[in-house]
Order: C-alpha cells, then structure tokens, then sequence
C-alpha cells in the first residue's frame, strides 16, 4: 500500500497496522498529505506501477 509521508487523518502508524493486520508491504511517499494522488502525481503513478508489477 502506498501511505502518506505526513498524513493527518491517516497517520503512519495506522499503515502499519493495517499492514501487520492483513500482510503485504507499506511503502511511503515523502513530502505527500492526504490526497497523495494530488500532492504527488507522478510519485505515487511510479510506486503503484511498480507495486502492480511486483
């Protein structure tokens, strides 16, 4: 799952929680808020191609 570096309604530690509750792999995106489709367009595009790849 891609997480928000800085986050405030979904801080990083829910990540992983949610990933110890239900597997897989955490990866963050610095410099990124909430809406990390928007802080972070061509980042978070990167990481989830290359976590559908994997």
């Amino acid at each position: 799952m891609l997480w928000a570096e800085a986050d405030q309604m979904q801080q990083v530690e829910y990540g992983e929680r949610l990933v110890e509750d239900i597997g897989g792999e955490r990866r963050q995106l610095d410099e990124s808020f909430h809406w990390v489709r928007e802080d972070r367009a061509e980042a978070f595009a990167t990481e989830l191609e290359a976590l559908l790849r994997s």
